[in-house]
């Protein structure tokens, strides 16, 4: 019985309707409070520290997770703004396909859309690469930064265009309304590393052709001849210029994180004798990028910009 009630309790406080009354109370609380809206749960992990950097010591943060976009949308229609101050009540979404799918959300100023697929393409550039190397990896040494800086850029370029096919098939499935399980893909399948650090792409991902991959790992039933369709959107994502407007940001979490452990291993395996082991004094996976790396990110210009607007207006 007490099982059955708390789970009901936790039930009840993470439906939108809930949600939505507990933003209608706690709006009332305090003046210097910001009232955030998200999709997920690493999102608090990769704003939080922007905001209150902007935003001062002073302001009451609460966030209002609201599961996925779709949420988020929602709840900002449900709002009186005619009684609620916009600049005090911010909602956060990543655009991923929308654009090029041309799906239409709504815009307003205090409605921020990642420019890039999703927050964790902001995570994956030299920057971060550099503070994993001295924060975490404890290399200090200018030479052996810069080699490894080169690298990382030219294989992630290596690993761009070839996801380029995959994303095109992952489009197509999402114009045909197809709901597929992207989060069963495992990207050590289709890549892996060798010994010089390249990122190589297998031919035959656990023995089976890519589709047939795609297909069974994503318990979609569709085993028809998509591939002119998908080469047709390959071809119009090759206008793109730059990968992560349409690089699933997970996947490119994925590719930094191998990278990162391939090259501990590549260093390790080169050591000279007596020379001590390589290695983090963190954990860094797939799972917890976005809480280890966002406080070593620069904010990123677009959100930088967004949150700068509307905390002015509240606290000029």
């Amino acid at each position: 019985m007490a099982k059955d009630f708390l789970k009901d309790l936790k039930d009840a406080g993470n439906s939108p309707v809930m949600l939505y009354i507990r933003f209608l109370q706690e709006y009332k609380l305090a003046e210097k409070a910001l009232h955030l809206f998200i999709e997920g749960n690493d999102d608090p992990s990769f704003y939080t520290n922007y905001i209150s950097n902007l935003a001062g010591a002073n302001y009451q943060l609460y966030f209002y997770n609201s599961k996925n976009k779709s949420g988020v949308y929602e709840n900002y229609s449900k709002i009186d703004w005619s009684s609620h101050n916009k600049n005090r009540v911010l909602f956060f979404v990543d655009k991923d396909y929308s654009d090029i799918l041309k799906l239409r959300y709504p815009t307003d100023e205090n409605l921020f859309v990642t420019k890039y697929y999703s927050i964790e393409n902001y995570l994956v550039n030299e920057q971060i690469v550099r503070r994993i190397l001295t924060d975490l990896i404890h290399i200090t040494e200018p030479k052996k930064i810069n080699s490894i800086l080169q690298k990382f850029k030219e294989e992630h370029k290596t690993f761009c265009c070839n996801m380029v096919l995959i994303t095109a098939w992952i489009i197509y499935h999402r114009q045909k309304g197809s709901n597929i399980a992207l989060g069963n893909i495992n990207l050590s399948h289709i890549f892996q590393f060798d010994s010089e650090l390249q990122i190589l792409k297998l031919d035959s991902p656990q023995g089976k052709k890519l589709l047939d991959y795609l297909n069974e790992k994503t318990s979609n039933p569709d085993s028809s001849n998509c591939w002119k369709s998908v080469r047709s959107i390959y071809l119009e994502l090759l206008k793109i210029n730059e990968d992560k407007i349409h690089l699933r940001g997970k996947f490119e979490i994925w590719f930094l994180v191998a990278f990162i452990n391939a090259l501990i291993t590549n260093l390790n395996s080169n050591r000279k004798k007596g020379e001590p082991k390589t290695k983090m004094n963190v954990n860094l996976s797939n799972s917890n990028a976005v809480a280890l790396l966002a406080t070593r990110l620069n904010i990123p210009s677009d959100l930088k910009t967004f949150l700068s607007t509307n905390i002015t207006k509240i606290n000029p």
